[in-house]
């Protein structure tokens, strides 16, 4: 009867450290900031492959791919 509940104990310590793991990784995202001295400057060019480049007065900022 000790087996089966310390097997019980150990299962559901395992199941429970993914879900505390996860559950922070959601709320730690980081969002970059950018910059630019002239925002009516700003440019957006997409492409087909939906990746894209953001502009600010002619030169590239922030290019954005898509994996897949």
């Amino acid at each position: 009867m000790r087996l089966l509940l310390l097997f019980l104990l150990g299962s559901l310590l395992t199941l429970a450290a993914p879900l505390t793991t996860s559950a922070g990784s959601v709320r730690s995202r980081v969002v970059p900031k950018v910059f630019c001295e002239r925002p009516r400057a700003l440019r957006l060019h997409r492409f087909e492959d939906r990746s894209a480049r953001l502009e600010c007065g002619g030169r590239a900022i922030v290019r954005v791919s898509v994996p897949g």
